[in-house]
Order: structure tokens, then sequence, then C-alpha cells
């Protein structure tokens, strides 16, 4: 019979290694029991606005919460948490504070201890939200030369890297991006899609923009269709910040790219 570890919880005919913890160094016993699934021990001492998190693997821990903005996030139990990184799309850094930006909904939180960020996505009813007819919803990226925190944590064409956009209204969404930290300077590829997997996605029948920099592939000017490039003899400029903002109001089909040095 095999035992492991399966989101938060010790199930059978999975491998994954149960992530058992004590409070401090050495030898120490561990229990299971195969009737019931118990196992001990787990010190978890990591919150967020008081609401203990989720380990969902051994580098991660996750909690959904409703959120609005203005919101203070409080997060407690981690050490050194002064030192990591702030996606600012999602917080603004207020002395030792944290507060919420985006519009009122659902959001999971997720600390990653290996790169040191707190990854924030869209939720709907406690699953990940998906863009919606109305414009409501999530969008998320994938593709090459994106990545958060850093580069080192590239997105690529992994759907499960993929980046949530923080949505700043209704049909309106961001994402902000430091030359040459989380966007390559000279050279992207990559695109919006509805959900975090395969499917529906804006191509250049859909998406437009007149940015003068950064471009929408046609499948004929050097890039597939959706996939945004940066302008030839053009380039961003290392350490210049940038906002990607994508406007569905006007529509699923009639989507506007909007590209500004901030």
């Amino acid at each position: 019979m095999t035992f492991g570890w399966d989101a938060d919880q010790v199930k059978e005919e999975t491998t994954r290694p149960i992530p058992f913890s004590n409070s401090s160094a050495g030898e120490y016993k561990i229990s299971f029991n195969t009737l019931t699934y118990n196992a001990a021990p787990f010190i978890i001492g990591y919150t967020i606005n008081g609401e203990p998190m989720n380990r969902a693997d051994e580098n991660n821990f996750s909690i959904d919460l409703n959120l609005e903005p203005g919101n203070e996030v409080v997060v407690d139990g981690i050490d050194g948490f002064d030192t990591w990184w702030i996606d600012q799309d999602f917080f603004s850094k207020e002395e030792d504070k944290l507060i919420f930006k985006p519009i009122e909904g659902e959001y999971r939180i997720t600390a990653n201890f290996e790169l040191e960020y707190l990854r924030v996505e869209v939720l709907d009813n406690g699953e990940l939200a998906t863009l919606q007819p109305d414009g409501s919803g999530a969008i998320w990226i994938i593709g090459d030369n994106i990545g958060k925190p850093s580069l080192a944590n590239t997105t690529g064409w992994n759907p499960g890297n993929a980046v949530c956009m923080a949505p700043i209204e209704k049909g309106k969404y961001r994402v902000t991006l430091v030359a040459g930290k989380n966007v390559s300077e000279d050279s992207i590829d990559f695109k919006f899609f509805y959900q975090k997997e395969w499917g529906s996605e804006f191509g250049s029948d859909a998406l437009s923009t007149d940015s003068d920099l950064v471009f929408v592939g046609n499948g004929d000017n050097g890039r597939d269709s959706g996939n945004l490039g940066i302008i030839e003899d053009k380039s961003l400029t290392v350490g210049s910040t940038y906002q990607f903002t994508v406007d569905v109001t006007a529509g699923l089909d009639k989507v506007v790219l909007t590209v500004k040095e901030i």
C-alpha cells in the first residue's frame, strides 16, 4: 500500500513525500494511522489576516480569501518576510503594511518559500477563475520572456506557471513588469489566455494595440497570432517599469492592449 501527500492531506496511491515537520531540529517521532490517515506532527505557523495557510507542497503554502481594494494584508509567521519580493500589481507597501489593490473578489494567495514572494490568483467559487463573456473573471499570461518574481522563474509555455493578471476594474486587467528583471528588454513572446490551461486565447483577430514598443503577432510578422513581440529596432529600457493593460470592455472580440512606461 502506498501513501503520500496530496494538496493538504495524506492520501492513498500517491507518491509525493509527506511533509512531516517539527518545531525544533533533530530527531523526532512521527505517527501515521493507516485506517484514518491521521498523521503527525505538522507545524504550520503561517497565517494571513489571522487565518492559517495550508501546505500545498514542500515550498508553498496557500490560502483563499475574499478581499477588496484597501484591505490590509497581514502576513505572520514567515521569518524574513520584509525582504520578500512584493508584487506591485496586487499590493502596495505602506511602511510595514501590505495594502491590497485589485477589485473586490475571491483570491488565492500562495507563499512561495523557494522564490520568496506571494503569488496571487483570481478565484471563482473556490476554483481558478476564467474570463467570462461579460469581461469578468481572469486573464492569464503564458509564454516566454516573462516571469515573477524574476526571469529566473520564467513562465514559459507551461500553463501551470501562468501569470494571473490583476483585475483593476471589471473588464480591465494589468501586469506590471520591470525590464531586465521580470520581462526581457529586447525580446518577448507571450500571449493572453482565458484560463490557466490551454484553451481559449486572444489571437490577432481579437487583440490590437497602438503601442510604439510592442506589436501583436499575426502569423506573418515574426510572431504567431496573438503572441506579443517587441518592434524591430526598439527595446524596453532596463530598470524601467512597464504596465501592460488588457481592456475587454468593448467585447472579447475587440480587445485593446496598452503598454505604458511608468
